[in-house]
């Protein structure tokens, strides 16, 4: 049987991945032998099918997470909450998510990545089903507790599969297919499951529809994902969480990682209202900043993971980190304008927002060898997590509101991303030295950009 990483390949520094046998490393080759004289398509048959299997997964996992923002309004009402009940409610999926994380991290990488990922996938899923079924606050807070447990080891998860099966060469056109779940949950998913909520006049509607919905790609990543056991060969060196997080490589992915989300989230949670009570937007149309800005981020995520295979991580999100800093400037500080004018505006900000984690992640998946890939990134899913409530509680602190209701000081974000995200150029600098100096040391072969 092929190996799924060939050795010609410059994923050689990873000798463990290209030097063993095992089910999931045939699947790049498989079907592939027949045509070789031919050129080859950028993904075979199998290969197109785990993709679009785990883009569903992590459109799942986001679409539980991003939907309960849109439902606020419904929620309270439903549920008699005050808006302090409804921030504890979603603030219950990320110290979960963290908590999840951190415990991950002791584990992950001990077991076949496909069985690890159907686990935390089960228990994703009973957390959304039990929101589904909350009747009164408490079971939404514990459903949110459960979903963000098993949620944020499963983001974990569906990365280190990306990372052990596809070579660095073709990691960020892999990542763009499944990170352009974010663009299709805003796109599909939030509308479709506020219409759903609507219609039965209940917030657990859309949840009860996304856990069955769940419970179908389940079952088809149960037939159809190989197990992944390339990070667990015998012979492998065991390294502990300790020793993980003392390599350079890893403290600096996680600055950087830091950064980025940083950046982002001291933006986004008051996007909406900012276009509505400073920029003259009518609230019935935020949907369709929503929608069409959703639209163009999914395509755009793609040709990003074409642009840092093509040209390389490194010069990519250099590119586009720079263009994101400078447009988070002007859209945080834009005047009250026409619908057509927010909506450009808000497309270029969500697109390049969004671009930057294509090349991010591809880049940091080589911070560490395959057989640390899912711890590592269970830590970082952890600080991630950490940081986005961080960035969310300082724009809550710098952003007021005036008499009139407009927001105040909301720029001073839009400053706060442009230093954060400029820092993130000159940290991937850093990460990727590192990276590179590792697999000299390692194998006497450095990486390509």
């Amino acid at each position: 049987m092929a190996s799924f990483s060939p050795a010609e390949e410059s994923n050689s520094h990873l000798p463990s991945v290209s030097s063993s046998v095992s089910q999931s490393e045939a699947v790049s080759n498989q079907g592939r032998s027949d045509s070789s004289p031919k050129k080859k398509s950028l993904f075979s048959a199998q290969e197109w099918i785990i993709l679009v299997v785990l883009f569903f997964v992590q459109f799942s996992n986001i679409l539980d997470f991003v939907l309960m923002m849109p439902l606020a309004p419904l929620t309270r009402e439903e549920l008699n909450l005050s808006t302090e009940q409804f921030g504890l409610a979603l603030s219950a999926y990320g110290f979960t998510a963290i908590l999840g994380s951190l415990f991950g991290a002791l584990w992950l990488d001990r077991f076949d990545r496909k069985r690890s990922m159907l686990v935390m996938f089960t228990g994703f899923i009973a957390g959304t089903f039990l929101c589904g079924f909350a009747s009164r606050f408490e079971i939404l807070v514990a459903g949110r507790a459960v979903a963000g447990l098993f949620g944020g080891v499963l983001g974990s998860s569906v990365l280190a599969i990306v990372g052990d099966l596809f070579q660095a060469e073709r990691r960020g056109r892999a990542m763009g297919v499944v990170m352009s779940g974010f663009a299709v949950a805003s796109v599909v998913g939030v509308p479709l499951g506020l219409g759903i909520a609507e219609s039965t006049g209940t917030i657990g509607s859309p949840f009860l529809a996304l856990a069955g919905f769940a419970v179908l790609i389940c079952i088809a990543a149960l037939l159809t994902l190989p197990q992944i056991r390339v990070h667990m060969q015998q012979g492998t060196p065991k390294t502990s969480v300790v020793t993980i997080l003392k390599r350079p490589a890893v403290l600096w992915a996680f600055l950087f990682m830091s950064l980025i989300v940083f950046s982002g989230f001291s933006v986004i949670p008051f996007i909406a209202d900012y276009m509505v009570k400073n920029g003259g937007q009518k609230p019935e149309h935020i949907k369709w900043v929503y929608l069409i800005a959703g639209m163009v981020t999914f395509v755009s995520t793609n040709f990003m993971g074409w642009a840092t295979d093509k040209l390389g991580r490194l010069r990519v999100f250099r590119m586009v980190a720079t263009t994101a800093a400078i447009v988070a400037v002007v859209f945080t500080n834009l005047p009250e304008i026409p619908f057509g004018i927010a909506l450009v505006a808000a497309t270029f900000y969500m697109v390049f927002t969004s671009a930057r984690m294509v090349p991010s992640q591809a880049l940091i998946s080589e911070a560490v060898p395959p057989q640390e890939r899912g711890r590592f990134f269970s830590l970082m899913n952890a600080v991630t997590h950490g940081v986005m409530a961080i960035a969310a509680l300082i724009a809550g602190l710098v952003v007021g509101t005036d008499e009139q209701g407009h927001l105040t000081r909301y720029w001073l974000t839009g400053v706060l991303a442009l230093f954060a995200g400029l820092f993130s150029v000159v940290v991937a600098g850093y990460l990727f030295h590192s990276i590179h100096s590792r697999a000299v040391l390692e194998t006497g072969t450095p990486r390509g950009s």
